[in-house]
């Protein structure tokens, strides 16, 4: 299990993906996510990566779940055989926002501003050697209207995967929210208004691993909202949806063959 400094605790919910307020307290009282998803500390995935945290033992929080007001600490993450080493990323600059929007201070601090930023930005850095860089939101709001799916692998080593990022478009094909998978394979899509289709960010698959494409009930979609995206099931306005089956991911070492190509359903 990776190691976090313990600051706090508030138990994990039914699918793993928790919707907590955290105000802070002792050394952390200077960090104050709110109410945010946090993706646990289980089944994390080699490699080397941005994070944030809020000082607890929740794991790192799924960028898109930001809120105005929240605060929390930026920090580059190595993960190698399950064991996470912390890293001091330099050279942190964010994107696609004002500083009154979404603003860093010295020691590697967001704070997201009322009001925040209206879409998707990005935040880079360098860690490790290389260049990093994640996608935010900053737009869902506590009370919005929820997608609730998984993200799987089949085949001899069948199981979810983590870190998986899902990427929503608008009719436009323009990405407007996210979500990360938890350890469980979770993940919590918040639906702003214009939301159209959604699937798996392609740059988030291990493509030595696994086929970009995936299957989600009888259909092959490929890894790529725009393009072939999933439509959205049936919402209601502040509520939550939770998909009939996972979206699975084919492992390439595996015996049989590839994946048939998408059957993509467009808009």
């Amino acid at each position: 299990m990776a190691r976090y400094q313990v600051w706090g605790w508030l138990p994990i919910g039914a699918l793993g993906l928790t919707l907590l307020a955290c105000g802070g307290g002792g050394g952390g009282a200077s960090l104050s996510a709110g109410d945010v998803v946090f993706l646990g500390t289980a089944n994390n995935p080699d490699g080397l990566r941005l994070e944030l945290i809020d000082g607890t033992d929740r794991g790192p929080i799924d960028p898109y779940s930001l809120q105005p007001g929240s605060r929390v600490q930026v920090v580059a993450a190595r993960y190698t055989a399950g064991v996470r080493t912390e890293l001091t990323p330099t050279g942190l600059s964010i994107g696609g926002a004002t500083s009154a929007q979404a603003s860093l201070d010295s020691q590697g601090r967001l704070t997201i501003g009322t009001p925040a930023p209206s879409g998707i930005f990005t935040l880079t850095g360098n860690a490790g050697g290389g260049s990093l860089s994640m996608r935010l939101s900053a737009a869902s709001v506590a009370g919005s209207t929820r997608v609730r799916g998984r993200v799987s692998r089949n085949g001899f080593s069948a199981g979810p995967l983590k870190f998986i990022e899902l990427e929503l478009v608008n009719a436009a094909d323009q990405v407007i929210g996210g979500a990360l998978t938890n350890g469980s394979g979770d993940f919590n899509l918040a639906i702003p208004a214009g939301g159209a289709a959604f699937s798996i960010r392609a740059s988030s698959v291990d493509t030595a691993a696994y086929h970009l494409i995936l299957r989600y009930q009888s259909r092959y979609y490929a890894a790529d909202a725009a393009g072939c995206g999933i439509p959205l099931p049936t919402t209601t306005p502040g509520g939550t949806a939770s998909l009939p089956s996972d979206l699975v991911l084919q492992v390439k070492s595996d015996a049989g063959p590839p994946p048939p190509p998408p059957n993509c359903l467009g808009l």
